[in-house]
């Protein structure tokens, strides 16, 4: 699997991915929410959803777990905010174990998401919280799931996900060229979520992502979990 990283890149994700039992709450390390207006970002019943455009003119909110629509592209426009809405109750179909999460976006396998910011004006996940009242988990995380190989003799699901109806939130397969995507100038922020021991909702989960998928200037931090995880896949990621 290769993975094209930068040095200052390698040295985040291991600072990320150590003693994240330890976090203390993180101020002021940044600016906050921008005094947009705010708008859920609107799904069906089961968290589906049904826009096509997250639009910088206001700040979104995810209630528990959004599924962008199997099939479908979700592009987010450069500059925009989102953020964690309503917590939502999910019996876990595994463990039995009812987990309460909130600002999770999943891009399961056949859907697409693009998230192309710039410098200047990057596409920004964070807390709901105001500067100052911030912390690690505030946010939920984002998870994509590809079809490409792993080293697993069969697809798996991956960790900490609800299933909704018509909706696979398995990864892997046989397509090393899948393509879930675009995300280039992301920051996720004040993310993670800890379901149960050794396994988590993190900054940003890749499962089976392809090498179709383009994945440049990411940056995550302050997080519960770690910042990356990388289940399988080609994907050339140059975070």
């Amino acid at each position: 699997m290769k993975k094209i990283l930068t040095l200052a890149s390698v040295c985040a994700i291991a600072l990320a991915s150590c003693n994240k039992d330890n976090l203390a709450p993180v101020n002021g390390s940044t600016a906050g929410l921008p005094s947009l207006p705010q708008a859920t970002v609107p799904t069906d019943a089961n968290g589906v959803i049904t826009a096509t455009t997250l639009t910088s003119d206001k700040v979104w909110k995810i209630d528990g777990v959004a599924f962008v629509k199997p099939g479908a592209t979700l592009t987010i426009q450069p500059g925009t905010f989102i953020t964690s809405g309503v917590t939502k109750a999910y019996p876990d179909q595994i463990t039995g174990i009812t987990q309460n999460i909130k600002g999770v976006l999943v891009v399961p396998k056949t859907a697409k998401l693009i998230a192309n910011g710039t410098a200047t004006a990057p596409i920004v996940f964070t807390s709901p919280n105001a500067a100052g009242s911030r912390n690690p988990g505030d946010f939920g995380g984002v998870v994509l799931l590809g079809s490409s190989t792993t080293n697993q003799p069969a697809t798996k699901r991956i960790e900490g996900i609800p299933q909704p109806v018509n909706v696979d939130v398995t990864y892997g397969g046989s397509v090393p060229a899948d393509n879930s995507g675009s995300l280039k100038y992301v920051r996720i922020e004040f993310a993670g979520y800890n379901l149960t021991a050794d396994n988590e909702i993190n900054g940003l989960t890749l499962g089976g992502v392809g090498s179709g998928t383009t994945l440049e200037n990411i940056q995550v931090s302050w997080g519960k979990d770690d910042a990356f995880e990388f289940f399988g896949g080609t994907v050339n990621a140059k975070i």
